[in-house]
């Protein structure tokens, strides 16, 4: 692969090749979009309702969402300035590639591939660290046959094939349902609208 092609596919995992901005907004996906995620809403009820939370319960999970998403709001922050730095000589690359033939920058790109690697290591460190800290929150405020249905939620081999559900312990498998449930960006919303139904 080409020094572009390993900077290209790391942008792409890192979510930086969605559609571009300069695009006209698609009435059809736009709908689209909107059916997925209630969709999405309906799987996570599928994992949530069984839990029989109730609505202190539900409330100390939305305040532990709630540190979650500043955390990650502040990584977010973080890196948009670090990005920053980069915007003119990026410009300045583009405007020369384009108007002169000029060959993208070595060092521009091997220090962008740097930038976004350590977007990606630090961005599985907060998940991580997140995921312990609702793991925490599951394990003060549920009872035990609570914890029991959130660990037997999700399909561990369908989350992650490597895992093995039989050697797994209980934290094991509440960091799986914490990842895969609580950390979804359409979790809140939900968890909003059940806490106002909740006795």
């Amino acid at each position: 692969m080409t020094r572009l092609g390993h900077l290209l596919t790391l942008f792409a995992a890192l979510g930086l090749l969605a559609a571009t901005l300069s695009a006209q907004p698609d009435p059809n996906a736009a709908k689209s979009t909107e059916i997925e995620l209630k969709a999405r809403k309906l799987d996570l009820l599928n994992h949530l309702l069984p839990l029989l939370l109730k609505k202190d319960q539900i409330n100390a999970i939305l305040s532990g969402i709630e540190q979650c998403r500043a955390k990650e709001k502040e990584i977010e922050t973080r890196e948009a300035n670090e990005m920053r730095a980069f915007e003119t000589r990026i410009d300045q690359a583009i405007e020369a590639g384009i108007d002169k033939g000029a060959i993208p920058p070595v060092e521009l790109l091997k220090e962008l591939n740097t930038l976004f690697r350590g977007f990606a290591m630090r961005r599985m460190a907060v998940r991580a660290e997140n995921a312990e800290k609702l793991v925490e929150v599951l394990k003060s405020k549920l009872d035990s046959g609570q914890q029991a249905a959130a660990s037997n939620s999700v399909d561990v081999k369908t989350w992650d094939s490597r895992l093995d559900p039989e050697k797994m312990e209980l934290d094991e498998k509440l960091t799986v349902f914490v990842q895969a449930v609580l950390l979804d960006r359409a979790t809140y919303d939900v968890l909003i609208k059940m806490a106002a139904k909740a006795g």
